[in-house]
């Protein structure tokens, strides 16, 4: 997917001086800011006051260069990506990290799914392990699930 291109409005203020500069970006929900006034907010990221252009969502606010993903430190601008314990991560990092996968397949579970035995199981996926019945019933043989009659063989 080609990124969503950033389109740039600038206004003047009353007096003639440069306002603040807001950006939408499509996929993330973000607002680029560039403020030419000193700024006493500070950075989600670094902690350090805010000048210049920065990113805002909600009530948090990054530097334009501390808005990353936590694990792979690749830039979220124009990214999916998720904030997770304080934390932000972008989407491949983020499942990778701590979306439920199948008990099965071991893919990442998008949609409503089955938790037994203390998995988690796409529907198609939470099948008898020796004859690969779909389950409705089942019995647990050394940790899987398992048809009645696999169980009792």
């Amino acid at each position: 997917m080609l990124p969503i291109p950033i389109r740039h409005r600038y206004k003047e203020n009353q007096i003639g001086q440069p306002a603040k500069v807001q950006v939408r970006s499509f996929n993330t929900r973000s607002v680029l800011t560039h403020s030419f006034a000193a700024n006493t907010v500070k950075c989600t990221n670094c902690d350090q006051a805010v000048t210049g252009r920065s990113i805002k969502v909600g009530e948090w606010t990054w530097h334009i260069e501390c808005f990353v993903c936590a694990e792979c430190r690749k830039s979220l601008i124009q990214q999916a990506w998720c904030k997770y314990e304080g934390k932000c991560y972008c989407q491949e990092d983020y499942n990778k990290l701590f979306a439920p996968k199948c008990g099965r397949c071991g893919n990442i579970l998008t949609e409503s799914y089955i938790t037994a035995l203390n998995k988690c199981w796409h529907k198609s996926c939470f099948t008898c392990f020796n004859c690969g019945t779909t389950l409705s019933k089942f019995e647990q043989v050394n940790g899987e699930p398992s048809c009645s009659s696999c169980a009792s063989k």
